[in-house]
């Protein structure tokens, strides 16, 4: 519950005003509410009674019912317009929060966590909060002030009768919404669970739709989307079978709070302290206070399940963010030199002497191109991240003209950098907003350039609309080399100082990869800018100045 309430709390004081506005409206729509059925059930029972309306003042009575149905009306409708509407502005306050925190993984942390995962986390998580101001909070806030109101009137009119009154809100607004949110919780991260698979399942079946029903695997794949849903199915029946059993539970206990207003009132009526219309209007009244605690234990169903998504939205906010993300104080430079200097890495820090990168050394000095080499799993794409600050070094430094950029901001160092990395993705949007990512205010000369340059331009004139011809989600209207040359040519299109190029050519013939390798080295805007090439594939002579392998952790400089 204070897991809840530390992602809430602080998100509801930002919209306290509009917070205060919606449980006054409340608590006006439910004491007017109670007071409408109190002076109905009076005017109507001393009606019946009476042999003469000519001796009944109907004015005043009906006057009150007219301005009570008018106020609970309208207090209703703003209640609902100010509530959902704080609700709404808070489900994108945590939204926001959410994603930003997300945005502040490593690629280490974030491996940890699935598509789908993810996806149910910023979705059915902080859907799941919604209910807990709207259907339990707010009631409850609601229910305990007018409780203290309507004890402080039977102290002073029905003294007997308060001890009851309270026994059954403990009841009814306490302890059976307890035992439902203890019961509830389990069953909550069992639903969130089942949700996050069922979501990874999908998108997994979507990604590789192809190799599932080349390999036969659809029967499999049928097979397992069955049984997550029928989990939970079998979740949200027991959840239900506990929110069913709950308001029997509140029910009865209401049935025999109002045996004993019957016994009571009754001995009332017969030592003449209050009269038979007063007895049917108070009757009347405790009914609608029913309809409250009713509310108040379907809300605390929803809060079991609330609880348990607020813990798996704390992991991703409450993330302890490592010096990575703090603020930095050093200024960095405009340009300079990059320095790894007795760099060491290892994913696991808890043994050393499983480094995946080892006293790696190198200089790389202003419009300098390396080219590092290295058989897969060698720890390159590794050695990229460190540089980008997505991780940081377990022991050495890296530099950039002079400043440890573990130590500065990193969105001013990111500025610094233009990066290609294995996989990086085609945006849905056109070939034209797909480039204008790396540098909004390029011209359409400089994309046509850009495209010349990873031989492109041919293929994109030839296309219907040119640069803002649509090339659907993913690239998909792109073949793989198309859609990695997109993605090359955004990357060239900055005007960053430093290139990291991460297997450029990937999925490009021989032939058209050493073409894009050469204008790397001719092309003269390219001249004074820093590369580091990171390929599987033959580099050209006089591509780069210098060629460093990595084997067994090691960086190693190759004889030019």
């Amino acid at each position: 519950m204070r897991l809840l309430f530390s992602i809430l709390v602080p998100l509801l004081a930002n919209r306290k005003g509009m917070l205060y506005l919606s449980l006054l409206c409340l608590l006006l729509t439910i004491a007017f509410g109670i007071f409408l059925l109190c002076i109905s059930g009076w005017l109507l029972t001393a009606s019946a009674i009476l042999s003469s309306g000519l001796y009944f003042n109907l004015f005043v009575p009906s006057s009150l019912i007219r301005f009570s149905s008018i106020i609970k009306v309208i207090s209703r409708y703003f209640e609902k317009v100010t509530g959902h509407n704080t609700i709404l502005c808070l489900l994108v306050d945590l939204r926001t929060k959410v994603f930003e925190s997300l945005m502040r993984f490593s690629p280490k942390e974030l491996s940890k966590y699935r598509n789908g995962d993810l996806v149910s986390r910023l979705t059915n998580d902080i859907d799941m909060l919604d209910t807990v101001f709207l259907f339990f909070l707010g009631p409850l806030f609601v229910m305990i002030l007018l409780s203290i109101f309507i004890i402080l009137i039977l102290i002073k009119l029905l003294p007997i009768f308060t001890f009851i009154y309270i026994f059954f809100i403990c009841i009814t607004i306490f302890f059976v919404p307890y035992f439902v949110i203890a019961l509830s919780k389990n069953l909550g991260i069992a639903h969130q669970r089942f949700s996050a698979d069922i979501r990874d399942s999908i998108l997994e079946t979507i990604k590789s739709h192809s190799d599932i029903i080349i390999f036969g695997l659809f029967p499999k794949k049928e097979d397992d989307y069955y049984n997550l849903c029928k989990n939970l199915s079998s979740v949200k029946k027991n959840h239900s079978i506990i929110f069913i059993t709950a308001n029997y539970i509140n029910n009865i206990f209401s049935g025999i709070f109002i045996v004993c207003v019957l016994i009571i009132c009754f001995r009332y009526i017969d030592k003449k302290y209050i009269d038979f219309p007063m007895f049917v209007g108070i009757l009347l009244g405790f009914f609608g206070l029913f309809e409250i605690t009713n509310t108040i234990v379907r809300g605390s169903s929803r809060l079991g399940m609330a609880i348990s998504s607020a813990k798996r939205i704390s992991a991703i906010t409450n993330f302890s963010e490592c010096s990575l993300y703090n603020d930095r104080l050093l200024i960095l430079p405009s340009s300079g030199n990059i320095i790894f200097n007795n760099v060491n890495f290892t994913y696991d820090e808890c043994k050393q002497s499983n480094l995946i990168l080892k006293d790696i050394n190198f200089h790389l000095d202003v419009g300098e191109k390396i080219a590092i080499v290295g058989a897969s799993g060698s720890g390159k794409t590794t050695l990229l991240n460190l540089l980008l600050g997505l991780e940081e070094p377990s022991d050495g430094i890296i530099s950039f003209g002079g400043c440890n950029i573990n130590h500065c901001v990193q969105s001013e160092w990111h500025k610094r950098i233009s990066f290609l990395s294995q996989d990086a993705p085609i945006f849905m949007g056109s070939i034209r907003s797909n480039l204008l990512i790396a540098n909004n205010l390029a011209s359409d000369e400089q994309l046509w350039s850009v495209l010349q340059d990873v031989y492109l331009d041919d293929f994109v004139r030839k296309l219907p609309y040119g640069l803002n011809t649509w090339i659907g989600e993913y690239g998909s209207n792109l073949s793989m080399g198309q859609a990695r040359r997109v993605c090359l040519a955004r990357s060239l299109l900055s005007e960053s100082p430093i290139l990291l190029l991460d297997e450029p050519t990937a999925n490009l013939d021989h032939s058209l990869e050493q073409k894009i390798f050469n204008n790397l080295n001719n092309v003269y805007r390219y001249k004074e800018r820093s590369i580091i090439l990171v390929s599987h594939a033959f580099i050209p002579c006089n591509t780069v100045e210098h060629i460093y392998r990595l084997k067994s952790g090691l960086l190693l400089k190759e004889a030019s």
